[in-house]
């Protein structure tokens, strides 16, 4: 049996504004690692990248985005980008779905219907994509699935035919998927069936998942009023209750791949015009709020290990966080060898082994990790040895 540490690389924890330019950002997105970075405007639904973490920006819009857009997903990889369209050029209360799986090289309408979609979301690989719309089933609307990253489309049979929904988050294999209304639908086979969960009715705006579907975070806003909170779910769905976050304007909810990292974010309202960003490391159980410039916020999204997050201001900037990563390993021993596992970190680290702790002599583990992306962890298996092994994860 192996006994497990890890070390933390040191790095801060500020806030920073990125070179991006001021615009109505509506939603940004984020690769696992936190690299790779895009975000999306009403305007034209034009999108924005970074591949170094927010420290530059190149635009790469859908040549025919020019609906207002509402929603950008990634794939763990960055190498699948969806938009949704919320309004066309007309007025109408409609949009496409518009998709790129070369990190925003290249863009292809998909055969989504043309409605008024308002979230999207994708699977660790980018293969199963689910998207919800404001129209009503009844209109051709509410939530399709597609298997094969967006390149064909098929509508469920979720809640009847009178429901619009907000938001949508998927497991990391996409299975199993919460869609956000009034209240909170959830389907463990890829929307092939759905049930409505216990969570409250409250006009839930954002819903966020560990990669692993168990712990779940839904933000509201109480359908525009301002006075929503944040529910949080440790039972991949099963039960929910209320967390300490204050009541206010939820729009946008991100969690990391083991759900103990949430960042949300609250729009101005009518009365007060600037919202707020509250943060939690302990699974929602507590919350702090950062010294930062208060905004109109949007949107906010994260990376697997919860350090890198990237938050957006309607009618402003974009900002990034890098904090310290807490890195735990987690140790798997069957049938004569050990499992290792970390979930995939956002900084530069090296497994190392030891077989005495009071000895300085730390060697790198030869071989490299495997990342499973059902459950966005790097996995590292070695012969089990006879003795003891000690393994820590080292900052490079």
């Amino acid at each position: 049996m192996a006994l497990l540490s890890f070390v933390q690389p040191a790095q801060g924890q500020t806030w920073k504004q990125t070179t991006a330019p001021v615009a109505n950002w509506v939603s940004v997105t984020s690769s696992a690692d936190g690299m790779r970075l895009a975000a999306l405007t009403t305007d034209g639904q034009a999108v924005l990248i970074s591949t170094n973490g927010g420290t530059n920006w190149t635009w790469s819009s859908p040549t025919n985005g020019a609906a207002m857009g509402s929603c950008i997903r990634s794939s763990a990889d960055g190498g699948v980008l969806v938009t949704c369209g919320f309004i066309d050029p007309t007025g109408e209360f409609a949009g496409d779905i518009i998709i790129s799986t070369n990190s925003g090289a290249s863009w292809f309408t998909s055969t989504a219907p043309h409605l008024s979609w308002t979230g999207v979301a994708s699977s660790a690989d980018g293969t199963m994509l689910v998207a919800v719309s404001a129209y009503r089933r009844s209109f051709g609307g509410g939530i399709m699935t597609s298997a094969d990253s967006g390149s064909t489309w098929n509508p469920t049979d979720a809640a009847g035919l009178n429901v619009a929904y907000n938001g949508v988050a998927c497991r990391a294999d996409g299975l199993q998927v919460m869609a956000a209304t009034d209240f909170i639908d959830t389907s463990a086979n890829a929307g092939a069936t759905w049930s409505q969960t216990f969570a409250p009715g409250s006009g839930w705006a954002s819903i966020a998942g560990s990669a692993d579907g168990t712990r779940w975070a839904a933000a509201s806003d109480n359908n525009g009023s301002g006075g929503g909170p944040i529910y949080l779910s440790s039972d991949s769905g099963v039960t929910w209750n209320p967390s300490s976050a204050p009541i206010t304007n939820w729009v946008s909810i991100a969690s990391s791949a083991d759900g103990t990292r949430l960042a949300a974010v609250a729009a101005g309202t009518g009365i007060v015009p600037v919202g707020a960003i509250y943060m939690s490391s302990d699974s929602g159980a507590t919350w702090t709020t950062p010294v930062i410039p208060v905004g109109n916020w949007s949107s906010v999204a994260s990376s697997a290990d919860g350090t890198k997050l990237v938050a957006a201001v309607h009618g402003g900037h974009i900002y990034t966080l890098r904090s310290a990563p807490s890195l735990v390993l987690n140790l798997q021993a069957t049938n004569g060898q050990a499992m290792v596992s970390w979930v995939l970190p956002s900084a530069d680290v090296v497994l190392q082994q030891n077989t005495d702790l009071t000895s300085p002599n730390w060697t790198d583990v030869t071989g490299m990790p495997t990342l499973n992306l059902t459950n966005l962890r790097e996995e590292f298996t070695a012969p089990q040895a006879s003795g003891a092994i000690f393994y820590r994860l080292a900052g490079q």
